[in-house]
């Protein structure tokens, strides 16, 4: 889909476009944040797991407007996984 916008019209898609994908990032933050840092308390401890299940729970969040069961699982398996990917290279530097 191509939109020929120009002027006011192309900034203002872009900005809505830009708070649009902002606030879903940042719904996924908190979310995953909060999360983990729930689970560590709740817990008493810093591993892995923590993160494995918040960054199913934020995926799930974000996931959820689409109604698609399928979809809700494969962005939650896909968040996780990147997200203990993530706390795995970020604890091995």
């Amino acid at each position: 889909m191509t939109l020929s916008l120009t002027g006011t019209a192309q900034a203002s898609f872009v900005a809505k476009s830009v708070g649009k994908f902002g606030f879903q990032s940042g719904l996924v933050a908190g979310v995953f944040a909060t999360t983990r840092c729930g689970l560590q308390k709740y817990r008493k401890r810093n591993d892995p797991l923590n993160t494995l299940i918040a960054g199913a729970v934020a995926g799930a969040a974000v996931a959820a407007q689409t109604r698609n069961w399928n979809n809700i699982i494969g962005v939650a398996c896909l968040v996780s996984a990147f997200s203990v990917a993530a706390d795995h290279i970020s604890r091995a530097n």
